[in-house]
């Protein structure tokens, strides 16, 4: 078999403004959460709303787009790869996160409602 790519691509609203940041080797990167819905109706054939958030970051140029483009409440559409992580907190528990390494995004402002 081929290998398989890691790709993801997810449309949603951007739950925060994105927070862009430079490290002092020069490297900048930003951090959002996309907030992703589903609708769906359960057993009892009720409608449930389900809301998932993604961590979000990318780095460089396209970090220094996001970090001054991307306000919380914009229809964003983002393509990247998966990457799992792991890191041990304050209280010396290991924790765990995945992240969506963004290589591509498009953004679309939230419009103003218009009246006749």
């Amino acid at each position: 078999m081929s290998t398989m790519n890691n790709r993801v691509s997810l449309i949603g609203y951007a739950a925060v403004d994105a927070e862009f940041r430079t490290f002092e080797s020069g490297k900048t990167n930003a951090k959002f959460k996309l907030a992703t819905h589903d609708r769906y109706k359960n057993s009892e054939g009720e409608w449930q709303d389900e809301t998932q958030y993604h961590s979000l970051i990318s780095w460089g140029k396209l970090a220094e787009y996001i970090g001054d483009q991307v306000k919380k409440g914009d229809a964003v559409v983002v393509s990247g790869k998966l990457v799992n992580s792991s890191y041990t907190d304050a209280q010396e528990i290991k924790r765990y996160r995945t992240e969506v390494v963004v290589d591509e995004i498009q953004t679309f402002k939230k419009a103003s409602p218009v009246t006749a």
